[in-house]
This record gives structure tokens, sequence and C-alpha cells, in this order.
């Protein structure tokens, strides 16, 4: 089908992905270039030492220009331990980034996806059409928070059963990467709340010595990194087909409307393809004319 006679259709969906998705995908390769700049920056660094023939008891400062206020590094393999273990942190960094940007998504698109099908708040899904309450500002977030801090926060195991109780049966992948999600949940906690320790550990101030730090190999964190992108993959067809819809450009129309209410119905569908074909070159005439007559109706 041509993109000019594509047709809306409320709880069908053109576009692959959501919106939510699209930025998380960003945040996703974002975190990856960072990530492999280092561990390339790493090797190469390593290489030039071997090549120059750069000797772990060579004093430091024959070959780094480092701040006066460094006295703690005397020889090379001083440096090198140092280099080592930011490589570490790097990676620990990493899990933090993921993990965050996986859970920014999910509290979006669940968010989303309760907007546009407020009748899971109720066990009585596509009941009520959340563009309705949305035209008629009749549903406020103070109204599904409760519900939705249950589908992001905690364990996994008490995430799912939230999930499963307002959205059904979800997809499977949540169950079969559950133990990886709450291993990564519980890294990212250390990294946020305790530079990469255990959290009671390094709370326990009777101690004078710092604790070790935890270590991540590069698999285990491309293992992780590969779980959340999988993971939020499906969530997110999971939603976009059962629950959202096309409730987003229905959204995106909302939102805009104000500015096109001098126009007629055929120059709001216009201005509408212009604005939001620009992003969504699938969205045609015939879309945009269909949506703002469904929107009217509401």
């Amino acid at each position: 089908m041509s993109q000019s006679t594509k047709s809306f259709n409320r709880w069908n969906h053109i576009l692959p992905h959501s919106w939510p998705y699209r930025v998380y995908k960003q945040y996703n390769e974002e975190v990856s270039e960072y990530l492999w700049t280092a561990d390339s920056s790493y090797k190469y660094v390593n290489s030039q030492l071997t090549k120059n023939h750069v000797l772990d008891t060579d004093g430091v400062k024959t070959h780094f220009k480092l701040p006066t206020t460094v006295w703690n590094f005397v020889t090379v393999k001083d440096w090198r331990t140092a280099y080592d273990d930011m490589q570490n942190w790097i990676r620990l960094n990493c899990v933090m980034s993921v993990s965050a940007a996986l859970e920014t998504y999910l509290a979006s698109v669940f968010s989303l996806a309760i907007e546009s099908n407020p009748g899971v708040l109720l066990g009585a899904t596509k009941t009520i059409d959340g563009a309705k309450l949305l035209k008629h500002n009749q549903l406020q977030p103070e109204v599904y928070k409760i519900q939705l801090k249950k589908c992001v926060e905690g364990k996994w195991s008490d995430r799912l059963s939230a999930i499963k109780k307002l959205f059904g049966p979800y997809p499977t992948i949540l169950d079969t990467n559950k133990t990886e999600l709450d291993a990564m949940r519980l890294m990212r906690n250390k990294v946020g709340h305790a530079f990469g320790r255990d959290i009671e550990a390094a709370r326990d101030f009777t101690k004078i010595t710092k604790q070790t730090q935890e270590r991540i190999t590069v698999d285990r964190l491309k293992k992780w990194m590969k779980c959340a992108f999988d993971v939020a993959g499906e969530v997110d067809t999971f939603l976009l087909d059962n629950h959202i819809g096309e409730y987003q450009s229905i959204l995106a129309y909302h939102e805009h409307k104000m500015a096109w209410d001098a126009l007629t119905s055929g120059e709001k569908a216009r201005a509408f393809k212009h604005m939001y074909g620009a992003t969504d070159r699938q969205i045609g005439k015939r879309f945009c004319t269909e949506l703002i007559d469904y929107y009217n109706k509401l």
C-alpha cells in the first residue's frame, strides 16, 4: 500500500515502534559508542606502550604528564593498575546508563499504554478509548501512578506480577531474562549508591578502608546490553499491538491542533502531514484526514 493510501485505524499502528522506544534506542546507541570508544582506546594505548618498550618499572613521569597533586603514581605499573581499574569503572557506569535508559523507557511506554487504554485499570481492556479522555482532559496521571510504579520499581518478580495484572499475558522474554534483569538492577544500585561497591559494606563507617570495586567483564556487559535491548523491543511490540495502536498520532494532533483552529479540515490534514510526516514518512494525507475525523467525533 502506498504512502498516500494508508488508512488510519485506532488500534493498529503504521510505525513499527513507539516514540519512547525510538528515544531509548538513541540513548542505547550513545552508551554503546562511549563503551567501544573507551575499549578501543584502552587497547590502542597498551599496544603503543608495548611497541615503545615502556616498562612497568619505568618512572611514570618519564612517559606521562600528570598534575603535581597526583602523588600515588610512582611507576608505570601504578598507572597501568589505575588504567585497568578505570576500564572496569567505565563498564560499571555503562551498566548504570543501560539500566537507567531501560527503566526510563519502560516508565514512558507503560504510561503511554495506560493513557491509550485506561480500561486496563479496571480489568476491561479497550472498553474506554483513552483518546476521548485525552480530548476532554479527563484522565490525570495521578489516577494510575501507583499502578505504573508497581510495573517499573523493585524486584522483577514483583514488576512482572503487576504488569500481568494490568496488561495480561506479557512477552515470555521477560520471564526468561528475569534473573539477568534483576542482576543488572542490583549492580546499578551498587554503582548509583556506593561507587560500584556493596552498599551495606560501603556504609559501614566503622571501617576506614575503601571497599573493593565490583568487577564486570566486557562479555557480561555485552550480555546485559543485549538483554535490555531485546526486552525493550518485545515489550514495545506487545504494547503497540495490544494497547497503544495509533494513540501516539492522536496525541501529536491533540498537542498541535490549537495552532490550526482557523484552518479548514483539508488544511489541517495537510498541516499535520507536514509536521508529523516530516518525521514519519509513512504518514500520508489520507491517514491524517481520517485521524482528524476520528478525533473530531470523540
